[in-house]
């Protein structure tokens, strides 16, 4: 894992070991390597002085490339201490003078814009408007105060758990006033005055947010061979027409707006892109308002409509029959189902379970996108024991969540899984019994220490595969309801002399009792 990739990025996984401190500063403690890459590690660490755990860029030292890289963009380390946006990693300190080098900086929880792309290969359209809006947002900041990011691409941007941009990887940043080209970014960001060496300004940023945002579209670099090089970038600027997402992905019948903002960001000559980061702003927020739906038109319809409202809630009043209790989660049900990708409902949903549980912390959660049992969905892996009261927003998940792990973590009420019609592992410690999990297909169950005395919620379950309980208060007879399963393997902790049934009862199931 490169810095580049992951760093400032604090994802859902379990943290790795714990190191010793790289740095010799009292102040921080707990240090867990995120990211590693040619230029330094970047730490997880506990911050005594700001009490929260903060990200940790160690430059590795006695490199000359690297003191002199210091030396130079010791004024754009200071104008990031003092930049404060919302879509700009926050930083807090920077130690340049001291060996090794090292900077504080926020740590994001979330994933990488790359890792999305990965994941889902192209985002919706107001989707990749609204991240590249933001993205350019906080580019308008920096370079309002004279600072170039040189290395704008979906690796150097992360989304938070409540899917807000961030961006990061200021290393090879220059001031306007400090922009004599030595070739430093990506190739296949590059502008092409930033390609041949030549001097640049912001408009290089400006170019690169037209490639990512060609990216996000279409799932492709708007000029694959630029990967392979500077030489090849410039090969690519010079013989290739300017990129169109439309013809590139004519399968997803994009707006033919979105056309205009890659080839205009992305003019071989700098004077024909937008000149400001603010301009390009403008443009994609048209487009957003263009495909927002439309708003009815005023006027005798919205009279009569308005008239006849109002006389059938009269009628409904005077006639309203018992009251249906409302349910409290569909408007957060509601909003996650709206969300494009399963990415975007699973980190709005564990924010929310952060939320609602606040001694549940960052560590105590994994999650992630994962293949059960032929269903390719969302995955949840709570910590043993973690402090959960309010299990409720894993509903909203209920068609993405393949997988539940939650041992020790005393679910109450194993109704809010119900829905959740594509689970096929679940893992759990219980209370009560789980019949309102009837009709779920599950393929892996493991029941660990829990109060079910009954398996009648499995009978019928041709997806059943695996079984596991262990400390629960069954008897030989519970077992019968897994003669109509299609269980191959079964692990199971019973008491008594009648266990000798079971190889009866389940002759072609392997057995493992203890």
């Amino acid at each position: 894992m490169s810095v580049d990739d992951r760093a400032f990025l604090a994802t859902d996984a379990f943290p790795q070991k714990t190191e010793e401190s790289p740095i010799g500063d009292s102040r921080f403690s707990n240090f867990q390597v995120i990211g590693q890459g040619a230029m330094g590690t970047v730490y997880k660490a506990w911050d005594s002085t700001l009490d929260r755990y903060v990200a940790i860029k160690v430059v590795k030292s006695g490199r000359e490339s690297v003191q002199s890289l210091l030396t130079r963009f010791g004024e754009e380390a200071k104008i990031l201490g003092k930049l404060e946006h919302s879509n700009i990693v926050t930083i807090y300190d920077a130690k340049l003078d001291v060996t090794p080098p090292y900077i504080v900086m926020a740590l994001i929880e979330g994933n990488s814009l790359s890792s999305l792309i990965q994941s889902v290969c192209t985002l919706e359209v107001r989707l990749a408007l609204r991240v590249a809006r933001e993205i350019a947002e906080g580019l308008a900041a920096a370079h309002q105060k004279g600072l170039i990011h040189k290395d704008i691409k979906p690796a150097n941007v992360l989304l938070n758990l409540n899917g807000e941009v961030k961006i990061v990887d200021f290393g090879l940043s220059c001031t306007v006033s400090n922009s004599e080209q030595t070739i430093a970014g990506t190739p296949a960001y590059m502008a092409p005055e930033q390609a041949a060496g030549l001097a640049i300004d912001h408009r290089v940023d400006i170019y690169a947010l037209g490639a990512v945002f060609f990216e996000m579209l279409t799932g492709a670099l708007p000029f694959p061979e630029a990967s392979n090089g500077v030489l090849s970038a410039i090969n690519a600027h010079k013989r290739k027409a300017r990129p169109r997402p439309t013809e590139a992905r004519r399968d997803l019948n994009l707006p033919a707006a979105v056309d205009v903002i890659v080839s205009k960001a992305m003019a071989i000559n700098r004077d024909e892109r937008y000149q400001s980061a603010q301009e390009l702003i403008q443009a994609l927020s048209a487009i957003e308002r263009s495909l927002q739906p439309k708003s009815r038109a005023y006027g005798l319809w919205f009279i009569a409509a308005a008239s006849l409202l109002l006389l059938l809630s009269i009628y409904f009043f005077a006639n309203r029959g018992p009251e249906i209790k409302k349910d409290p989660m569909a408007p957060f049900i509601g909003e996650v189902s709206a969300l494009a990708s399963p990415e975007e409902r699973l980190v709005k949903v564990i924010a929310e379970l952060k939320r609602v549980n606040p001694l549940l912390s960052a560590d105590d959660i994994q999650a992630k996108q994962e293949t059960h049992h032929d269903q390719t969905g969302s995955a949840l892996y709570f910590k043993r024991g973690a402090k959960v009261s309010d299990w409720r927003p894993i509903r909203a998940l209920r068609n993405d969540l393949v997988c539940l792990v939650a041992q020790d973590c005393k679910l109450s009420d194993a109704s809010i899984l119900a829905e959740c019609h594509r689970l096929k592992t679940l893992d759990l410690s219980y209370t009560g019994e789980l019949k309102v999990l009837t009709a779920l297909e599950l393929a892996e169950v493991y029941l660990r220490d829990t109060g079910v005395s009954s398996l009648e919620f499995l009978r019928g379950n041709k997806s059943l595969v695996k079984l596991v309980v262990v400390g629960c208060p069954l008897e030989i007879k519970n077992f019968d309801a897994l003669k109509e399963t299609g269980i191959l393997i079964l692990y199971a902790s019973i008491d008594g002399d009648d266990v000798i049934e079971l190889p009866k009862m389940l002759p072609n199931v392997e057995l493992f009792i203890f």
